[in-house]
C-alpha cells in the first residue's frame, strides 16, 4: 500500500454525520469557517489593522499559499529566521516596530509560548497570530493551547479526507459566523471527490490503477488543487458534512503511536539522517515525522523513498523568491490515520537501506 498522498475516500458507504467535530473541539462562537487555511489568514488580516506597521513573517513557511494573500491585500511584511529547531530568531528592534507577528506550531510539535511572551514585553501592541496549519488539535479546547495569540487559523484538508476546509478563531471573543458555509458547490468538488472514490477503489477494492487510470487519477487531483488556491468564501458544504463523519479522538491516537514507532526505532547506522523531534507531550498530535539530512542526499532520499511508494513532502519547498534554506534539508514522513505499525516498519526498513547504500 502505498504511504502518502492524497486521502481516499468511499463515497459509496459514507459514515453518517455524528456532529463530532464542534463537540471534540469543544468549538462555540469564537471561530468562523472558510474554504481553505489561505482564506482564514487573509480574513484575519482583513479585521486586524497591521499597516502601516510591518507584519513580521517567518522566511520558513507556505510561501505558495501566503505569499499571494500579502500581495494581494498590500500588507507590508518583514521576515525574521527561523532555526534549526524551528524557533524564531527575530530582534528585538523587529519587534518594536511591528504591528503584527507570525508564528507557526511547526508540525504541531513547536510551542512559541516563551518568544510570544518576550514579544509582547517588547511590543505589549503587538498582534500575534498563529498559523496553526501543522497543527489541527491544537483546536481542542476552542485553541486553549495557545491564549496568548490573538488570532489562530487552521486547514482542515492537510488532516482528514475533505475537499476544503479552513478555520479562523479568536481569542479576543466571539466572531461574526454568518455566510461561512458556501450555498453552491465549489468547481473543486466533483473533481476532488472523483480522486478521491478512485484511490479508495484502488487501495481497498482491488481495483487496477493501470496508466490512463493513474492520468486519470492526477489529472483530477491537480485540477482540484489548482481550483481552491483561486477560492474564496466558507467552507464548503461537502467538508462541513464530512467533517462530523470522522473519530478524531481515534485518529489522534495513531498518529502518535506511528511517531512513537519510528522514534522508538530510528535505525541508529543512519547517522547522516536523524528525527528533528525526539518525543511527544502528553497533549500532542504530530502531523508528521521529520527527518533532516545533509542537503546533497535530500533528493536522492526522497526519490529513493517514491520507489518504494513512500511519498514524503517537502515542508515548504522555496516559491519565486520565498524560503528557507531550512527546508532543502527536510523530508516529512507520513505517519496520519491510514497507517499502522507494519507500515511504519516498512518506512524503516526503506530508511536503513538508503543509509546502508549511501555509507551513512
Amino acid at each position: 500500500m502505498p504511504i502518502g498522498g492524497q486521502y481516499p475516500y468511499d463515497f459509496h458507504q459514507e459514515q453518517k454525520s455524528n456532529k463530532t467535530f464542534a463537540r471534540y473541539f469543544d468549538l462555540e462562537v469564537s471561530h468562523r469557517f472558510f474554504c481553505s487555511g489561505r482564506e482564514a489568514f487573509r480574513w484575519i488580516l482583513s479585521q486586524t489593522k497591521i499597516t502601516p506597521d510591518p507584519l513580521l513573517m517567518p522566511d520558513y513557511g507556505c510561501w505558495s499559499a501566503l505569499a499571494p494573500v500579502l500581495e494581494k491585500e498590500k500588507i507590508p511584511f518583514e521576515l525574521y529566521s527561523v532555526d534549526k529547531n524551528f524557533k524564531p530568531v527575530c530582534v528585538p528592534e523587529q519587534l518594536k516596530k511591528a504591528g503584527a507577528l507570525s508564528l507557526v506550531k511547526y508540525f504541531g510539535l513547536v510551542d512559541h509560548s516563551a518568544f510570544a511572551a518576550f514579544a509582547k514585553e517588547i511590543n505589549p501592541d503587538i498582534t500575534i497570530i498563529l498559523d496553526n496549519v501543522p497543527a489541527l488539535y491544537d483546536l481542542r479546547g476552542a485553541g486553549k493551547a495557545s491564549p496568548w495569540a490573538d488570532w489562530q487559523y487552521y486547514s482542515l484538508r492537510k488532516w482528514i479526507a475533505v475537499p476544503d476546509g479552513g478555520l479562523a478563531v479568536s481569542m479576543r471573543g466571539p466572531v461574526e459566523q454568518e455566510d461561512d458555509i458556501a450555498l453552491a458547490p465549489y468547481p473543486y468538488e466533483a473533481p476532488w471527490q472523483e480522486a478521491a472514490q478512485m484511490k479508495f477503489d484502488y487501495l481497498f477494492r482491488d481495483k487496477t490503477m493501470n496508466e490512463t487510470h493513474a492520468a486519470r487519477f492526477w489529472d483530477l487531483y491537480k485540477t482540484a488543487e489548482s481550483m481552491i488556491k483561486e477560492q474564496s468564501g466558507g467552507i464548503s458544504a461537502l467538508s462541513a458534512r464530512l467533517i462530523d463523519t470522522f473519530p478524531l479522538a481515534d485518529f489522534a491516537k495513531i498518529r502518535r503511536k506511528n511517531f512513537l514507532t519510528l522514534q522508538k526505532n530510528w535505525p541508529s547506522d543512519a547517522s547522516e539522517i536523524k528525527p528533528c523531534f525526539t518525543a511527544l507531550g502528553p497533549e500532542d498530535v504530530p502531523q508528521y515525522f521529520v527527518i533532516a539530512m545533509p542537503e546533497k542526499i535530500r533528493d536522492s532520499l526522497q526519490q529513493y523513498l517514491f520507489d518504494q511508494e513512500i511519498y514524503p513532502p517537502v515542508h515548504w519547498p522555496e516559491w519565486n523568491g520565498y524560503g528557507a534554506p531550512l527546508a532543502r534539508t527536510l523530508l516529512s514522513l507520513p505517519i496520519d490515520q491510514r497507517y499502522t505499525g507494519d507500515d511504519m516498519h516498512r518506512v524503516l526498513g526503506a530508511i536503513q537501506k538508503f543509509a546502508a547504500g549511501q555509507g551513512a
